[in-house]
């Protein structure tokens, strides 16, 4: 099992992600309203598929980076 801290990746980091995410919809024409999946299912097999590989490498390196408390 797997688990992380409330602080694993800085608000800014996920702020500036989820900034990064609705515009990578708007540019494609679909507005996020409150729903990545959602949004994400309008896009094409291959640009689903892309989304969701840059974000979540994004997300891997981010808590590879290591820039939280780490208390444990």
């Amino acid at each position: 099992m797997t688990f992380r801290t409330n602080d694993s990746i800085l608000r800014e980091v996920l702020c500036h992600w989820h900034r990064e995410k609705v515009q990578r919809l708007e540019t494609r024409g679909i507005r996020y309203q409150g729903d990545f999946e959602a949004a994400i299912a309008q896009l094409s097999t291959a640009d689903a598929n892309a989304f969701r590989k840059t974000f979540n490498r994004q997300r891997e390196v981010g808590l590879d980076q290591c820039r939280s408390e780490c208390v444990l």
